[in-house]
């Protein structure tokens, strides 16, 4: 998984994810699908071995989409080059490994948008957390 985003949020807080398009202009679905019945799913990974962690289910996702590209298939435009969802990742029960991330696969009935990972932490505040993947 090397030379992949990765960003920081913290669990049953409120996330709003800015991702970065613009490289996506010429052929990519972030143009082509209503971003707003997106699927975000997460799986638990060791940082080490780069595979699943076993014991821990997947996390099925589905993001509010607060911005869309302009000139998209999507409702909300605003800027060309970015998308903006929120979101917010429950903390599953039992213990957490150490040295281990959430390998993150947003996709829709076409197939994957991206992927990126993200590194999660216990919850420090209600205010809306913001994160910035770019592409």
């Amino acid at each position: 998984m090397e030379d992949i985003q990765t960003g920081s949020i913290e669990y049953n807080r409120v996330t709003r994810l800015t991702k970065d398009v613009r490289s996506f202009n010429d052929a990519c679905t972030f143009y082509l699908v209503d971003l707003s019945i997106t699927q975000y799913g997460l799986t638990l990974y060791d940082n080490e071995t780069n595979l699943p962690i076993e014991g821990f289910e997947s996390i099925n996702l589905f993001p509010t989409l607060i911005e869309s590209p302009t000139g998209s298939a999507s409702p909300n435009p605003g800027n060309e080059n970015k998308v903006v969802i929120e979101f917010t990742v429950p903390r599953p029960s039992g213990s957490i490994p150490e040295n281990s991330n959430w390998f993150v696969e947003w996709e829709d009935e076409l197939g994957q948008l991206d992927w990126h990972v993200l590194y999660i932490s216990e919850k420090t505040s209600d205010e809306v957390q913001e994160v910035f993947i770019p592409y």
